[in-house]
């Protein structure tokens, strides 16, 4: 019992260091007048999102582009980039750089012990896909409970389909009303699924460690025991935690079995918080009675992995947060922490090195 209460107590360490990492508080950084021309490096896929007088120089590359100009990215003191391109490798070429804005809210692909090492601002896009993948949660919760691919099926065959009930009075589809929703994770996305689960007058249950007075839970659990409370009880659970190492692999098959056996999962985090094969394995033994999944374990989803086929499986690739919503809120966060930079003002979104 003792061995299980001190891994249980690292888990949690681990846990918290993950949330305070990635914070919204503000830090000064060392832009000061006089510090020359400033070039910028951006990703082509996000010209739209910087300010037209950013720069004296800004670059618009593909990741190919960017690694064949080591030159151009030498003299770049900000780039923007996804993080999984930041390795020492690259960081290398970067001898100028003092920040790096990254439009994704996870950052579990850079190496920040290397960042850290040489100083550099990192701040992150957290926050600005809350709102979309909200409503892609919900999206794939309504798709299920009502049943549509069957009705979508159905369309394509021109068949009126009743499921062998009374064509009129049957009950078919389950509401959301009342249904209890459990979310593992109690950040931003957490809190806009939470809101649009009031709406739907469902219940919510909430496993987290930092935001335990959010308005849009109903109950709230920051313990193992709570945790499994809320597996045992709820008709939907949703993960939103980051990956690290206390949430990798934690959906193994011992918690999909603590599950109702017609509770749905849906997984809009990362895909290495989940082992695929126990869920594969869940799915098919009637452990759980469906799935949704906008992440994966190695992405793209391998042709051969049995998540294609399965019928109560409802699968998007990696596009829960692209949303309209999203680009104008990243533009919003883009154009203040410019500001911010070249004002020596604090920036949002710093990731907090450990």
């Amino acid at each position: 019992m003792e061995k299980k209460v001190k891994h249980f107590t690292k888990f949690l360490r681990i846990f918290i260091n993950q949330f305070t990492e990635i914070s919204d508080r503000s830090c000064y950084i060392g832009r000061q007048k006089g510090d020359g021309n400033m070039k910028i490096v951006s990703h082509e896929l996000y010209k739209g999102l910087w300010p037209e007088d950013a720069a004296d120089e800004t670059y618009f590359y593909s990741n190919e582009e960017m690694l064949a100009h080591p030159e151009v990215m030498a003299e770049a003191e900000v780039i923007n980039i996804h993080p999984y391109m930041l390795k020492k490798d690259f960081l290398d070429m970067c001898q100028s750089v003092k920040w790096i804005q990254t439009p994704a809210a996870g950052v579990d692909g850079a190496d920040l012990e290397e960042m850290k090492k040489r100083g550099i601002l990192f701040t992150n896009g957290t926050g600005n896909m809350s709102v979309s993948i909200a409503e892609d949660v919900f999206c794939k919760m309504m798709m299920y409970s009502r049943r549509m691919q069957e009705y979508v099926e159905a369309k394509k065959r021109h068949e009126w389909i009743t499921f062998n009930q009374d064509p009129w009075m049957s009950v078919v589809g389950k509401d959301l009303y009342t249904k209890k929703l459990g979310l593992i994770g109690d950040g931003a996305i957490a809190a806009e699924i939470g809101k649009r689960a009031k709406a739907f007058e469902m219940e919510v249950y909430t496993y987290g460690l930092y935001n335990k007075d959010c308005p849009y839970w109903d109950h709230f659990f920051d313990t193992k025991e709570g945790l499994d409370t809320l597996l045992a009880e709820c008709d939907y659970i949703v993960v939103v935690v980051p990956l690290n190492d206390a949430t990798r692999h934690m959906m193994n098959y011992d918690a999909f079995r603590k599950m109702k056996k017609d509770a749905m999962f849906l997984n809009a985090a990362r895909g290495p918080i989940v082992v695929e094969e126990d869920l594969i394995r869940a799915l098919e033994e009637g452990e759980i009675a469906a799935a949704a999944l906008d992440v994966f374990e190695v992405e793209p989803l391998p042709q051969e992995s049995k998540l294609w086929d399965l019928p109560n499986v409802f699968l998007t690739t990696h596009k829960a947060g692209a949303g309209d919503s999203w680009v104008k809120r990243l533009k919003q966060l883009y154009e203040e922490n410019m500001a911010a930079y070249k004002a020596g003002k604090p920036l949002r979104n710093v990731i907090r090195y450990k």
